[in-house]
This record gives structure tokens, C-alpha cells and sequence, in this order.
């Protein structure tokens, strides 16, 4: 945030750091090994079957094995910033589609001539906000959407499929003061 220490009337720009906004990819293979068994008769010259002792037909048991690859593939995007000031203000930023989104991190401080477009100026000081911590409690809430798909052996076993949405919250103390005129005599 800019100003570090906030001023009453002057607006704070925020913004975030480490994190960019973009889709968030995720995915795994399993590889599972299946056995396939088959009994085969033995014979003779003759093509007969050959039986033991008991008169039951002698059998080979023969195993192949084979791999199979299962995958799943989960994404996640920013589906809305809400950013909570402390002072019971808010500015939330609603992101379109399923891709990356900025448009709620805010820009950080580089000059006085490009502002963030998360920021807020404060009616009131933070004296006696959170108790004797003295300080606003800015929080931000990124909410994620999220989809899965799976594949077998390298091919795609559906389509995308939605999952419940995730909030994930951050939070930091904004102290503001006030600062006020005073007209003296000489």
C-alpha cells in the first residue's frame, strides 16, 4: 500500500504482490498396471489335451501386463477480487470468463502519475480501530473457480467439468492518521 502511513482525505492505493493474476494449472498421471491371465491346454502330437493323474487336463497360465495411464488436469482462475478497507467500505472486481484476470490485484507504486485502481481514502483516523492496535484491518478475498477433465491413455475421457468455487483470504493492518490545521496568531 501507498502511503505506508495513511492520511485522512488522501487516498491509499493497494495492490498485491506475488501473485498475477493468471489461471493456476495443476495435473497428474497414475499409471496403472493390469494383468491378463489366460489358461491354455497342453496337447499332444496329435492335438489331444494332456491329462494328469487325476485325469484332469494339464494347463499353462500364461500373463501379459499391460499399462494404463490415468490423468486429471485441474485449473483455477480469479473469479472476483473483494478488497475490504475496515472501515465498513469495499470495492469489489468481478473477472469475465475462465482465464487469467488482473483486473482486481491493483498496481503497485511507481510514480505519483499512475494510480492504482484499488484505492480508497479514509473519512476517519485508525485510532482505536482492532482495539490498541491502532490500525485499519485491510483484508482481500480472491475467489477462484476451478475445473477438472480426465484422460485415459492420453485421451480425453470428458470434457472440463465445473468444481465449487474456493475463497482464499489475506489480510494486513493500515494505520491512518490526521492531520489538521491550526490557525495561531502571531
Amino acid at each position: 500500500m501507498n502511503p505506508r502511513l495513511g492520511l485522512v482525505a488522501v487516498p491509499t492505493w493497494f495492490w498485491v504482490e506475488g501473485y498475477g493474476g493468471e489461471v493456476i494449472p495443476l495435473s497428474r498421471t497414475l499409471t496403472v498396471p493390469h494383468e491378463r491371465c489366460t489358461l491354455d491346454v497342453q496337447r499332444d502330437a496329435r492335438g489331444d489335451a494332456v491329462l494328469d493323474a487325476g485325469g484332469n487336463p494339464v494347463v499353462d497360465r500364461r500373463c501379459t501386463t499391460t499399462l494404463e495411464t490415468i490423468g486429471v488436469e485441474v485449473r483455477a482462475w480469479p473469479s472476483m477480487y473483494h478488497w475490504n478497507f475496515g472501515d465498513q467500505k469495499d470495492q469489489v472486481v468481478v473477472c469475465q470468463g475462465n482465464g487469467a484476470c488482473t483486473a482486481g490485484l491493483g498496481r503497485a507504486y511507481t510514480d505519483p502519475h499512475t494510480p492504482s485502481p484499488i484505492q480508497h481514502a479514509y473519512r476517519f483516523s485508525s485510532l482505536g480501530q482492532q482495539g490498541t492496535t491502532d490500525a485499519y484491518g485491510i483484508q482481500l478475498a480472491i475467489t477462484f473457480s476451478a475445473e477438472y477433465r480426465f484422460s485415459r491413455n492420453g485421451t480425453a475421457a470428458n470434457g472440463w467439468q465445473g468444481l465449487p468455487n474456493r475463497e482464499l483470504s489475506w489480510s494486513a493492518d493500515h494505520k491512518v492518521q490526521e492531520a489538521q490545521a491550526v490557525l495561531v496568531r502571531p
